[in-house]
């Protein structure tokens, strides 16, 4: 089923500037058991909460784990991939150009067993298991499925132009015991011409698994050309499962545009398209027609202030004139912002004297929950080793901050986020030749 979703009210935000374009990859959260029983540390007490943030010292880097793309897709069965690349030595394994872009994690269905990893490569998804607990443990691939394929054979009037680009865990929608996904793509229609064909649609496939990750049934829903953008502007989307905002018992996302606009769809089973409602959320964008390239980074937050409802950020690189900033979107029961809490050098308890680079922010993820359950947000710049844990308070605003550095640039960064109470956090960046995924854990 189908359901297309109308644009929300959007008006014009001012301060925007554009940056030279660089990619910016779709931020993903989700629990990771393994990691989270791995890690044990013993965590600096909470500051007491003060007008300006106060630094700590660095994060210590527990360890490093690589996931290969040779081994996922020798272990993808007899499927073939669905093209070879002759450029990049053709077979039936080319080497990606994108390995890893997106990450989430995905429970064995009815906790039977370790999760697996759902892998974005190139245009394709493949969902990676281990098999075992000692398999896992040890990092052996016990067997890999792409989703593609069977999404093209559910909906034959639709050609995918690109899949992958966002992916989130949205709880066992179907009720069956495994876990199942959105996944953010694009589509054009079969024999479309002209406009249509040069301009795909964003779409969001919800994904029911089967337990051995295969796909069992999927539902579409459609974003109209315009959701949450200027008219006529050039499009983008970012999407992430926040959590279960209205209390009906299933996550809801949130997806926001390259301007900064966002959305809250609240998603329900029995619904039309499991589409129960669409609500504007931060209806702005950037004044003056000034073209934003690249979608945020999205990151569910949980319930940062309190109040049983999750809460969300999203990255804005090109804030006051590509100064970086991250902003903490406080959600009311209905979907809405309530409040927004801009993080950058000089607000939101980031003092003044805060050392950022040019388009701070560039990076985004989820960086898990300190002992004194304050929730963390990740943040780095692109093409950079070092990260920076921003502890938010109570008010979104920032109490403690806390350097890290990873062994290599940065040039995407999910996070597979531990459980409340976890002192770890495992972040993920693709490696430089595009076929190594390394997964670092820190020490808060």
């Amino acid at each position: 089923m189908a359901v297309t979703l109308p644009p929300p009210h959007c008006r014009p935000l001012s301060g925007g500037g554009a940056a030279p374009r660089r990619r910016l990859p779709s931020l993903l959260v989700s629990l990771l058991a393994t990691a989270a029983a791995a890690a044990v540390a013993v965590a600096a007490p909470a500051a007491a909460q003060s007008p300006v943030a106060e630094g700590v010292p660095a994060a210590r880097l527990l360890g490093t784990r690589s996931i290969t793309y040779d081994e996922v897709c020798s272990e993808s069965g007899p499927q073939p991939v669905l093209r070879t690349i002759p450029e990049r030595g053709g077979g039936r394994c080319p080497p990606p150009e994108l390995f890893g872009s997106a990450v989430v994690s995905v429970p064995a269905a009815n906790g039977r067993g370790p999760a697996a990893l759902a892998i974005s490569v190139d245009d394709d998804v493949y969902v990676v298991q281990y098999g075992t607990f000692a398999g896992a443990a040890a990092g052996r691939v016990a067997k890999s499925v792409p989703l593609r394929r069977r999404l093209s054979r559910l909906f034959p009037k639709d050609i995918i132009v690109s899949f992958g680009e966002g992916l989130a865990r949205v709880g066992d929608v179907d009720g069956d015991g495994a876990a199942d996904l959105a996944i953010y793509a694009t589509v054009r229609p079969v024999g479309a011409r002209g406009e249509a064909a040069r301009r795909p649609t964003g779409v969001v496939f919800i994904i029911m698994l089967n337990a051995d990750g295969s796909v069992k049934d999927a539902d579409i829903i459609r974003l109209s050309a315009t959701f949450g953008c200027p008219p006529g502007s050039a499009c983008t989307y970012a999407m992430e499962a926040v959590g279960d905002v209205n209390g009906d018992g299933y996550a809801d996302l949130l997806i926001a545009t390259n301007w900064r606009s966002t959305a809250v769809v609240l998603l329900h089973p029995k619904a039309n398209g499991m589409v129960r409602g669409v609500v504007s959320g931060r209806n702005a964008w950037y004044a003056g027609g000034k073209f934003v390239p690249d979608a945020p980074s999205v990151v569910a937050l949980g319930d940062v202030d309190g109040d049983g409802i999750p809460d969300a950020a999203i990255n804005d690189p090109y804030y006051k004139g590509n100064k970086g900033a991250v902003v903490v979107l406080l959600l009311a029961k209905d979907g809405s912002v309530k409040k927004e809490v801009t993080l950058t050098p000089g607000s939101g308890g980031l003092p003044a004297s805060f050392k950022a680079p040019k388009n701070w922010a560039g990076l985004l993820a989820f960086g898990g929950v300190s002992p004194g359950t304050q929730k963390t947000v990740a943040v780095g710049s692109v093409g950079s080793p070092n990260l920076t844990f921003l502890y938010l308070g109570r008010n979104a605003y920032v109490q403690r901050y806390r350097p890290a550095v990873v062994p290599q640039a940065l040039q995407n960064l999910d996070s597979l986020a531990l459980e409340e109470g976890a002192f770890a956090s495992s972040l993920t960046t693709a490696g430089p030749s595009g076929k190594v995924l390394k997964i670092f854990s820190f020490l808060f």
